[in-house]
C-alpha cells in the first residue's frame, strides 16, 4: 500500500530483508535493473523528489513514481518506499546514497551489484548487455524477473 502523503510512504509489503538498512535513490524513468535491485534488497528506500536541477517536464517525478509502483507490482516486489521532504545534501548516518552511482550511461562503483545473465532477444547479435531498463528484464523473463534482483 502506498500512502498519499509523506507520513508513511510506500510500505508495499515486507521486503526480503538482508539487513542492509536504508537507501537513497534518485527518481527514475524506467530505471535500470540495478535500481530495482536496491528497492528489493534494502529495508527502506528514500526516493529523491527534489532534484537539484530543473527538468523540462513539470511533473516528471510523479510520472516516475507511478512507473515505479507499476513495475514493482508487475515484478511482484513490495519495497518500503517514501519520498524525501527536501533535497538531501548532507546524508544522515545509516543511509546509503546511490543517486550518483546508478547512472546507466556513466555508472559509478557499486560492489553490491552484479548483473546476472538472463535471456535477451538480440543476445546472439550484440552479446549480453548488462543493467538495461527494468522493462527488458520484465519482457524477457516475465514472472521470473524477481529472481534476477
Amino acid at each position: 500500500m502506498v500512502y498519499p502523503n509523506n507520513s508513511n510512504i510506500g510500505n508495499l509489503t515486507s521486503p526480503p530483508s538482508e539487513g542492509l538498512g536504508e537507501v537513497l535513490l534518485s527518481s527514475a524513468y524506467f530505471a535500470p535493473i540495478q535500481w530495482y535491485q536496491k528497492l528489493n534488497r534494502y529495508d527502506s528506500c528514500l526516493i529523491e523528489q527534489h532534484d537539484n536541477f530543473v527538468k523540462q517536464w513539470t511533473y516528471l517525478y510523479d510520472f516516475n513514481w507511478e512507473i515505479t509502483l507499476k513495475m514493482c507490482e508487475l515484478i511482484d516486489i513490495m519495497p518500503c518506499m517514501r519520498r524525501t521532504d527536501a533535497y538531501l545534501k548532507d546524508i544522515p548516518d545509516g543511509i546509503v546514497d546511490f543517486r550518483e552511482i546508478i547512472r546507466p550511461k556513466h555508472p559509478g562503483v557499486d560492489s553490491d551489484f552484479i548483473s546476472r545473465r538472463y535471456y535477451q532477444v538480440y543476445q546472439q547479435k550484440f552479446g549480453f548487455l548488462p543493467n538495461l531498463s527494468i522493462l527488458d528484464l520484465l519482457f524477457n523473463e516475465g514472472n521470473e524477473s524477481v529472481l534476477y534482483l
